[in-house]
Parts: structure tokens; C-alpha cells; sequence
């Protein structure tokens, strides 16, 4: 069958069949698929020669016939190409997913988590440590933060607010790396391997003597 505006306007899904796909005669492998009270634009491929693939190309409501003509085509052509359009369209998907995972939303997602764990003064410092001292970074996907660019900013950090303050912010981004690759969030944690401003520098705490306990 030709499928023409009004003709796809005019189809009927027969009453004994639940699902059933009309083929159009002028472009072999996409058609209309009538099922329920639904009429969808179909595509069918295959991949390799081998796996065939079904994808719905959207309501005809919505889509109107050309457009849907063309979708098919561009499907038609990839695989023309070696391209599998499942393959390229759910790796669209993820890279869509990671950026959204930017520092300052896996910042929240763990310290929602460790909300109930973690201390209220701790949880607080974290927080504007994430906030504050990490700003720059704040807004990047976290799967594409790099070693060099923490490294630059503990740089900066360190001129501005002082060395412990820096490791203190660099140990609170070292925590949140850790605990995102255990959520399957990050491959690797890029703070490993940098310098720690605090390292062989003093704590600003200290214990109390027995004698000072005793004072107390």
C-alpha cells in the first residue's frame, strides 16, 4: 500500500488482529503500525545482515508522514553505512545521562546519602566545601573532571584560603569520587595521585595533655 496522509487517515485496525503493521509499497521497511486505538510510524531494519530491528518513529499525530519518511531513510542509510542506529541511538542515551551528572548533582546525591551518618557540623563543612572551594568545577560532568584540573585548583585554593583548608577540600572531593564509583556513577577517582596541600604541615587540632583534662 501507497501510505499517503489520507490513506493512513482512513486505516482500520481489522477486528481480529491486536497488532498489525501496514508496509509502505514506495519505501520497503517502514510502514504504520496500528495497534490498540494507536497508529505509529514503523521502521524495520537489519544489522549485519542478520538481527532485524523494529524502532517506532512516533504517533502520527505528532509526526507527519514525511518527517517519519525521512527518519526512515536516515536508519536506512546508516546501516548502508555499518552503522548500527540502536547502537548509536542508546549511546546518545548515555552521553545524554553522564551529562547530567555534573559535580554539583552527584554533590547532592551524596549528601543526601550521608545525611544520616555523618556528623552536622561535618555535613555542613562538606557541603561548603563542595559549594565554595569547588565552584569552578561544579557545573562540569563528573566522569570528565581530570587529574590536572583538581591539581589546578587545590593550586588556587591554597594561595587563597590557605593550605589546610585546601586539603580539607581536597579529602571532601576524594570522599565523593570514592563513594560515586562504588554507585557506578565514575570509573576512577581523578584527586588520587595529586598533592595534598596539608601534607607535612601541622594540624591546626591537637589532644589535650592529662594535665589539661585534668585543669578542665
Amino acid at each position: 500500500m501507497k501510505l499517503t496522509d489520507r490513506a493512513v487517515a482512513a486505516l482500520v485496525r481489522p477486528a481480529n488482529k491486536d497488532d498489525v503493521v501496514i508496509w509502505d509499497d514506495d519505501l520497503p521497511g517502514f510502514g504504520v503500525r496500528l495497534r490498540g486505538k494507536s497508529k505509529r510510524w514503523l521502521v524495520q531494519y537489519r544489522v549485519d545482515g542478520t538481527q532485524q530491528r523494529r524502532e517506532i518513529l512516533g504517533d502520527i499525530r505528532k509526526v507527519r508522514l514525511e518527517a517519519a519518511r525521512k527518519a526512515a531513510r536516515q536508519r536506512f542509510a546508516q546501516v548502508e553505512l555499518g552503522i548500527d542506529p540502536g547502537a548509536a541511538k542508546r549511546a546518545e542515551r548515555v552521553a545524554a545521562a553522564a551529562a547530567q551528572l555534573t559535580l554539583a548533582h552527584v554533590a547532592d546525591r551524596y549528601l543526601a546519602a550521608k545525611q544520616a551518618t555523618m556528623r552536622s557540623n561535618t555535613h555542613s563543612e562538606a557541603e561548603r566545601y563542595f559549594t565554595l572551594h569547588w565552584a569552578a568545577l561544579r557545573n562540569r560532568p563528573i566522569a570528565e573532571i581530570k587529574r590536572a584540573e583538581i591539581a589546578a585548583q587545590l593550586q588556587d585554593m591554597t594561595k587563597a584560603r590557605g593550605p589546610i583548608s585546601a586539603a580539607r577540600a581536597r579529602d571532601n572531593l576524594s570522599a565523593l569520587f570514592a563513594w560515586a564509583m562504588r554507585e557506578g556513577l565514575c570509573d576512577a577517582n581523578p584527586v588520587a595521585g595529586t598533592n595534598d596541600p596539608g601534607r607535612g604541615r601541622p594540624s591546626r587540632d591537637r589532644v589535650l595533655g592529662m594535665a589539661e583534662l585534668a585543669v578542665i
